[in-house]
């Protein structure tokens, strides 16, 4: 939730993830970029986290460079250099809250929650 996500033609808003580090920091500095997303899979004893960007074919040999700078900020301490905000991690905490207790709605991520018990546990 943290850095979110989005394409550059996304109908941004609040709790549309316009705050989130993918739009202010990548999408909105850099025009060459078409898509920024953050990713995450969660597994009992490991996981998987990352960053899919796509861009215009010749910025493709700055997209590393550029994936490598944002995640060194996040590990900054100063708040003036780019670092995580206790304001930005708040926002960050309560969207995610929110979007949890929303898809408990959503009968495809019940589905999906259901079908991992299944796969993990051996229960549902």
């Amino acid at each position: 939730m943290l850095i979110g996500g989005g394409g550059s033609f996304s109908a941004g808003g609040p709790g549309k993830g316009m705050y989130s580090r993918a739009y202010t920091r990548i999408l909105n500095q850099y025009g060459f970029i078409e898509s920024c997303k953050s990713f995450i899979h969660n597994y009992t004893d490991d996981g998987l986290f990352g960053l899919s960007l796509s861009c215009i074919p010749q910025a493709n040999k700055v997209m590393g460079e550029l994936i490598g700078y944002e995640f060194s900020l996040l590990m900054d301490h100063n708040v003036g250099n780019g670092g995580l905000s206790e304001k930005e991690v708040a926002r960050a905490k309560n969207q995610l809250k929110s979007s949890l207790i929303m898809n408990l709605e959503s009968k495809m991520v019940q589905l999906e929650d259901s079908g991992r018990q299944l796969q993990i546990f051996d229960v549902c």
